[in-house]
């Protein structure tokens, strides 16, 4: 009934909301598992794996990168898959890594990745 209720004032299907977030015991979390970074001509080319940890499926994870220079850049992946390579080109090497920058997820382990 209130699955109902939230999808009628919503306007929205909900279930996978509720599948994910309300009839399991499901978590959401992701690990940086590695930073690979060359450069070749003042340019950076940085390759950033992430590894879903928690069971949880979420559409959308979003990543920030914030170089040397202060350049921020911002990437979307899908949360559902195992593992995803991200690919980015700066004109500085990393200084930090965030996911979910913006906290618009319940992320279980918040730790900011400092190369």
């Amino acid at each position: 009934m209130f699955k109902n209720d939230c999808e009628t004032i919503s306007k929205k299907d909900l279930n996978e909301f509720f599948q994910t977030w309300y009839f399991t015991n499901d978590y959401l979390e992701y690990q940086i598992e590695k930073v690979t970074t060359t450069s070749d001509n003042n340019q950076y080319e940085n390759y950033v794996v992430i590894n879903k940890i928690g069971k949880a499926n979420i559409s959308h994870v979003e990543i920030e990168i914030i170089c040397e220079n202060g350049e921020m850049l911002k990437q979307q992946f899908h949360g559902r898959e195992q593992s995803k390579r991200l690919n980015f080109t700066t004109k500085a090497p990393i200084k930090s890594i965030i996911l979910d920058p913006d906290f618009k997820l319940l992320l279980v382990n918040r730790i900011k990745k400092n190369q």
